[in-house]
């Protein structure tokens, strides 16, 4: 169990306290799980950032004659000068 109800083990409780104690205990440990797995979560969500912000840092910086596609028609720098 956790560390309220081993505190509590030498504290006469009525059984209704005792199993409210329990539950509250159950409710932190799960909450303490999510919590970490939160956390993981989001440090992989971070990275995957820091990865996606690289990406559009390299294209950014691609050459003018990179291919454009928005539409079935291909389009270069080049020829867009005339549009």
């Amino acid at each position: 169990m956790g560390w309220i109800t081993d505190i509590l083990k030498e504290v006469p409780l009525s059984a209704i306290l005792r199993e409210r104690l329990t539950e509250a205990d159950k409710k932190v440990e799960t909450l303490e799980t999510k919590i970490l797995e939160l956390e993981t979560e989001n440090a992989q969500l971070r990275e995957s950032v820091k990865q996606k912000d690289a990406e559009i840092e390299r294209l950014k910086q691609s050459p003018p004659e990179t291919v454009i596609r928005s539409s079935p028609r291909v389009f270069t720098h080049e020829s867009m000068k005339g549009l």
